[in-house]
């Protein structure tokens, strides 16, 4: 038996991308996370960006394929996030930027 597993279109890929990067720019906190607390934060926001994007008719398998595993994804924006606010580089030199 084979699964009928529906891939997101191009186009919705695109919006899953622009939801997410305004979606981010308004969640991340304007503050430093404490580094013990960003995995914890990231999983925090993860769940809350998929709830609002569901609400906006944006389904997990676009987020994901836009950007692959969306916790991940907020914890690097995270760490970024931190060493903008502290003057600093992002640990080994990874970015949540997101393609426009």
């Amino acid at each position: 038996m084979e699964l009928n597993v529906t891939k997101p279109r191009p186009e919705v890929t695109s919006l899953a991308q622009k939801f997410l990067k305004q979606w981010l720019d308004k969640r991340l906190p304007e503050t430093t996370t404490p580094s013990n607390l960003v995995h914890a934060e990231a999983c925090r926001l993860s769940f809350e960006c998929l709830v609002t994007a569901d609400d906006a008719g944006i389904r997990r398998q676009a987020i994901e394929k836009a950007v692959g595993d969306l916790i991940r994804h907020i914890k690097v924006a995270l760490e970024e996030r931190n060493a903008e606010l502290r003057g600093g580089v992002a640990p080994l030199g990874r970015s949540a930027k997101i393609a426009s």
